[in-house]
């Protein structure tokens, strides 16, 4: 987990799971290729975009599997 400290409050603003099929792999990218040295990662809309929309994908497969 990557915290932030941002006006005199903590902030989550990464979090890895570290398998190699866990979801935050799948939607924010292999670990190799992960920008987890950019502090400004979360601040690129596009990027940000881009991970809810696999989250949502993502949600949409699992929820599909289970009826």
């Amino acid at each position: 987990m990557l915290v932030q400290a941002e006006n005199k409050t903590l902030k989550m603003v990464d979090l890895y799971f570290g398998t190699k099929d866990g979801v935050d792999t799948i939607v924010t990218g292999h670990p190799a290729d992960r920008k987890l040295h950019d502090p400004k990662l979360w601040d690129d809309q596009v990027w940000v975009d881009g991970v809810f929309e696999k989250l949502e994908k993502f949600e949409s497969e699992l929820l599909s599997m289970q009826k």
